[in-house]
């Protein structure tokens, strides 16, 4: 979407999400950016199955091809996607980091729901942010939602000083729920605050 912008965001989404339903955001709200969205393997058309090594690649694949055309890129990962999106920040030069409803590690998240079973350490698809955010330099925002009954707050929390070394702008968006949270005006103007500016107050 915007095609032909000197700047470009990738997006990569939600577990299950079409993320042909974010067209109207992208257009909108990062009118000054070409947009991406693509669906993981496995997912809509996309033939494959997804796995942690194959949407790490497809990240990096996807990043080598449009830098070639563009001068900069922000990645903008949500819920699962964030993980993701982590994975590249740490991996290529980024112009900011968008982080909506992230977690520090898939295995940790499952752990606490099946607190009585050994899943930190059977999870094959770890997803592990907080292993790798040490690494990322530039500015990252991180929003959560209020009521998140995905992802709980202790996990958006614990990944917020994992980033040694990037200034970080956390906000918490009242009423919000974990799919509904886009809906809402102050989630809006914080991504518009966020890439407008360095990202942080």
């Amino acid at each position: 979407m915007n095609p032909g912008k000197p700047r470009a965001v990738i997006y990569f989404g939600g577990n299950s999400e079409l993320v042909t339903h974010r067209q109207e955001f992208f257009e909108d709200v990062f009118r000054d950016y070409s947009a991406y969205l693509f669906n993981y393997r496995g997912y809509g058309k996309c033939a494959g199955s997804p796995s942690e090594p194959g949407l790490f690649s497809d990240a990096l694949a996807i990043y080598d091809r449009l830098i070639e055309k563009h001068d900069s890129i922000i990645a903008y990962g949500r819920s699962v996607g964030s993980g993701v999106a982590v994975y590249l920040a740490s991996r290529r030069p980024l112009q900011k980091l968008v982080l909506l409803t992230p977690y520090d590690s898939i295995a940790e998240d499952a752990q606490k729901i099946y607190s009585m079973f050994p899943v930190r350490y059977l999870i094959e698809n770890r997803f592990d942010s907080a292993a790798v955010a040490g690494y990322i330099r530039i500015p990252v925002l991180i929003t959560r939602a209020e009521y998140d009954r995905e992802i709980k707050l202790p996990h958006t929390l614990a990944l917020k000083p994992s980033f040694t070394r990037a200034p970080v702008d956390y906000r918490m968006v009242a009423g919000a729920a974990h799919n509904d949270i886009v809906d809402f005006p102050d989630y809006l103007a914080a991504v518009r605050k966020f890439i407008g500016d360095g990202g942080t107050d």
